[in-house]
């Protein structure tokens, strides 16, 4: 019961804190969570978002992300971790990763200075790049 309330409260703290996005007819969340990634993309892909980015803003930092199966989907967050990787390749930051069709985890390999990185920013301007490639626009949307 305790690991399964800790897995809620990790939850909505990941929905207080997430940022909306809306691209074409898909939707994006970008959410940070020290724990519990596969947990909270998981339960956000069920509520029906497309694409979920959760990363972690302690040492070792993370980013864990999940996406609908959907051809056009799939296509658009494997763009994303191409270019997360080459935008960390150009900062020379080692990065250990891998996945599969739907689920993909980068991790970044770190000295002290890991919180200079805002990963959260980083991701934002990735999918807005990454948007812009594909002729749409990328929409925040409020909660």
């Amino acid at each position: 019961q305790k690991i399964e309330d800790a897995h809620n409260i990790a939850i909505v703290k990941a929905l207080a804190r997430a940022k909306w996005f809306r691209v074409n007819k898909m939707f994006i969340a970008i959410t940070h969570s020290s724990g519990y990634q596969n947990i909270i993309s998981g339960n956000l892909i069920r509520i029906g978002l497309d694409i979920v980015a959760v990363y972690s803003r302690k040492k070792p930092l993370k980013i864990h992300l999940r996406c609908v199966d959907r051809k056009d989907v799939i296509s658009l967050q494997n763009k994303l971790i191409h270019n997360l990787i080459e935008e960390f390749n150009k900062r020379e930051i080692r990065v250990s990763h891998g996945g599969h069709k739907t689920i993909y985890n980068i991790e970044l390999i770190l000295g002290k200075d890991h919180r200079k990185i805002d990963l959260g920013k980083i991701l934002e301007d990735m999918l807005d790049k990454v948007v812009e490639e594909t002729g749409y626009k990328l929409e925040e949307v409020e909660p």
